[in-house]
């Protein structure tokens, strides 16, 4: 194949999962042979060092205001003779279509990456996305989301919308020989999401104050998120503590911040947890699995595909605190032995889904089709 020349286009390098996915997907299409840059418009730099480290520049054009930014991003574009355009989120996907419209020379693929229903009524929503029709292709990261985009954009051909699940990097998420189930006398849940309230960290609390003392004495909760104000709504993470310190669960949970070690952190955890009300495809439970965990998560977006009850995890309601503490419940009385089989199935079936090779073969092969 020959070489293209990439610009992936994003708000900024925050350690969100649309960051991530996006900047795995650049490193790995680099090692292909290709020519990667990034162009981003917020400060935030979280994953600024593994993109240096892997020798790919990220162009930051720092403009406050919305329309000076919409067209400084169109020149940019414009002007860089790229081969290939990727953009991932709502506003970065609005500024590259936009600078691809009425025509352009370069490929353009648009990544949805939110199954959020407010798609169907919000008008800011709809206007980030009326551009979409001159990008080649809309690429989801899950069925639910594809389909939730195609209800509403249905003038736009079924030749261009893409489902391509997150990829990832399979020697890195994976089990560790030596461990073993509830090794501290507690079974540890770790449940990597941002202190968002879409993520629900108040509903699993109230859920876990509805566990009996017992169960409740032999669980630790680990949550990790940015707590850096810029990613916090309002003052969802002080009303967490309270509520906490209300039920008096501060021996339960431990709210940390984000990480770079997450991978290590999981490995020796025994489940992954995620209790959003809404998702694309999270990487925690595609991560997760990889490990060989148990997951327990909230029926949405594609988890209901990925999560059979019982088999490989437990599912639950993310509006209710009853349904959450009954599937905790659940994977707390497992045995060491179902524990165990549940993440071996969890490791196979990531193999088949989530290889970052195989996951950056399709996005190629998207690239050099018109």
């Amino acid at each position: 194949m020959n070489k293209l020349k990439i610009l992936c286009v994003i708000d900024d390098l925050a350690a969100g999962g649309a960051q991530r996915q996006l900047i795995n997907l650049a490193i790995e299409l680099k090692i292909q042979g290709h020519d990667l840059s990034f162009l981003t418009y917020n400060q935030r730099r979280f994953y600024e060092s593994i993109l240096q480290d892997a020798e790919i520049k990220n162009y930051l054009i720092d403009e406050k205001t919305p329309i000076l930014r919409l067209f400084k991003f169109r020149k940019f574009i414009r002007s860089g003779n790229y081969n290939a355009v990727i953009s991932f989120l709502g506003v970065p996907s609005f500024l590259a279509s936009f600078a691809a419209f009425p025509f352009k020379k370069f490929v353009l693929i648009v990544g949805e990456r939110s199954s959020n229903p407010k798609i169907k009524t919000s008008a800011r929503s709809r206007l980030t996305r009326v551009f979409y029709p001159f990008a080649n292709y809309i690429v989801s990261n899950s069925y639910a989301n594809n389909n939730l985009v195609k209800s509403i954009y249905p003038f736009i051909s079924d030749k261009k919308f893409k489902v391509i699940y997150n990829g990832i990097d399979l020697n890195k998420f994976k089990s560790d020989s030596i461990f073993s189930f509830r090794s501290n006398s507690r079974f540890q849940i770790i449940v990597p999401a941002s202190y968002r309230r879409l993520k629900n960290l108040i509903g699993l609390i109230e859920a876990v104050n509805l566990l009996d003392k017992t169960l409740k004495d032999g669980l630790l909760i680990r949550w990790f998120g940015d707590k850096s104000k810029s990613s916090c709504d309002d003052n969802m993470l002080e009303e967490a503590v309270q509520l906490i310190r209300n039920y008096s669960l501060e021996d339960v949970f431990e709210l940390n911040n984000v990480t770079h070690e997450i991978s290590s952190i999981m490995k020796n955890c025994d489940a992954v947890g995620l209790f959003s009300f809404f998702e694309g495809l999270p990487n925690s439970i595609c991560e997760g699995l990889s490990c060989s965990k148990p997951v327990v998560a909230t029926a949405v977006s594609d988890i209901p595909l990925l999560i059979e009850e019982g088999v490989n995890g437990f599912v639950c309601l993310p509006n209710s605190p009853s349904s959450i503490a009954q599937a905790i419940e659940k994977l707390l009385k497992l045995n060491t032995t179902e524990l165990r089989e549940m993440g071996n199935r969890n490791r196979q079936r990531a193999t088949k889904l989530f290889g970052q090779i195989d996951i950056t073969k399709a996005y190629e092969a998207l690239l050099i089709k018109k």
